[in-house]
């Protein structure tokens, strides 16, 4: 028979704080790569995509208006409002902007549903750095 005594410690802030650093790390790798995603969905062209396709740009604004920012919680990704309005909103789930109605050409949801299966990895990969 063998007798063990054990004690251990627990750093729980300093676990939080791990835990912090990570998920804003794996936020923004995250964040950057639906951004990628959805960018690279939007090709140029002249003609307006068919309903259910990626909108199409002319000059390449919607590809540069999407941003992404890490906040407290996680990370927002989006066409920013300032550089083009609610036209990314028209685009994404159909509506009405500047008097002309948009079909629905979702062009972000698609871009996290491809990055979801690596979402994982990304957060094993940010927690073993620490």
């Amino acid at each position: 028979m063998i007798a063990l005594n054990v004690k251990t410690t627990f750093n729980a802030s300093a676990l939080v704080q791990l835990h912090e650093r990570v998920g804003r790390r794996w936020s923004k790798i995250v964040g950057y790569q639906i951004r990628k995603q959805a960018q690279v969905s939007i090709r140029r062209g002249k003609r307006a995509s068919s309903s259910g396709q990626p909108p199409r740009t002319r000059k390449g604004k919607l590809r540069r208006a999407i941003f992404y920012n890490v906040e407290t919680g996680g990370v927002v990704v989006g066409p920013g409002y300032s550089r083009f309005g609610t036209a990314g909103e028209a685009h994404e789930f159909g509506g009405r902007y500047k008097k002309q109605t948009y079909p629905r050409r979702p062009f972000m949801g698609p871009a996290l549903k491809r990055i979801e299966p690596k979402m994982a990895d990304i957060w094993a990969e940010a927690f073993s750095r620490g």
